[in-house]
């Protein structure tokens, strides 16, 4: 039990224990658990302010203590609330553009914390996408080789931003983005370890399911609440599947901003 224990912090040696393929997927599972940690309580905030006025400070205060009882008790480390810091500034940025600008959700509830029409808090939400990625780079002791340049990767996750603040006054180039997106990382070796056992993931493919899961949980999101697009004021519908390419470009500036930051500046 206790190098099974071992296994799920990231803490296993090779040949210390041997585990079927069963408990490799178990591994795996759990460690994708621990790694939205930090998204989890922000979901578990949402369903306990439901009716609560000032939502949106609560939910600030919430997240600046999880984050803290997080570091206290060693599961983020210092560069982790570092990743947590610059996630919050560029989602807060992208929620000013989008939000006051654009126009294409709203905030329901007021509040102190508020940059113009944005809730502070709202940086949190990319926060969680960035604890996760930084989480499961040391869970799975994710080992990446064939990646490009470092100049190509901020290049394009530049290009993947300016992207989502332009798109609806010049043109999207999404279906451009992400024919670069197969062009760049099909051939990236990522390889991850549940337990004993390592194992190979094609990329862009990561990158689809990651997409996924947050527009999953963007449904969860929306149907609570916490902000509603224009379709969704008189009464709560699905958030339209075409975002889940919106989620996966997000997702692929994470992860080079991870890479570049716990592992790229590490190697060196």
């Amino acid at each position: 039990m206790n190098e099974l224990v071992n296994v799920l912090r990231g803490n296993n040696s090779d040949n210390k224990i041997y585990l079927n393929p069963f408990v490799e997927f178990l591994c795996f599972g759990l460690k994708q658990i621990i790694g939205i940690t930090f998204g989890l309580t922000l979901v578990l905030g949402f369903l306990l302010t439901t009716n609560a006025s000032y939502r949106y400070d609560i939910l600030f205060v919430y997240a600046l203590i999880i984050q803290v009882i997080l570091f206290k008790v060693g599961f983020e480390s210092k560069r982790d609330i570092l990743v947590v810091t610059i996630f919050h500034l560029i989602g807060l940025s992208m929620e000013l553009i989008e939000v006051s600008v654009n126009h294409s959700w709203s905030y329901t509830s007021s509040g102190l914390f508020y940059i113009a029409s944005v809730p502070i808090f709202t940086g949190f939400m990319y926060a969680s996408v960035g604890s996760y990625m930084a989480k499961e780079f040391k869970l799975l002791k994710l080992k990446v080789t064939g990646m490009p340049n470092t100049k190509l990767l901020i290049g394009y996750s530049i290009a993947i931003y300016a992207n989502f603040i332009l798109n609806n006054h010049i043109y999207d180039f999404r279906y451009l983005l992400i024919i670069a997106m197969v062009i760049l990382y099909w051939k990236v070796d990522l390889r991850f370890k549940p337990a004993n056992k390592s194992y190979r993931f094609n990329l862009p493919i990561v990158f689809v399911l990651i997409g996924f899961f947050i527009w999953i949980a963007e449904n969860i999101s929306t149907y609570l609440g916490i902000w509603v697009y224009p379709n969704q004021v008189p009464v709560w519908h699905m958030v339209h599947i075409s975002k889940i390419s919106s989620w996966m470009l997000l997702s692929i500036i994470s992860f080079n901003l991870v890479y570049l930051l716990l592992y790229k500046v590490k190697k060196k």
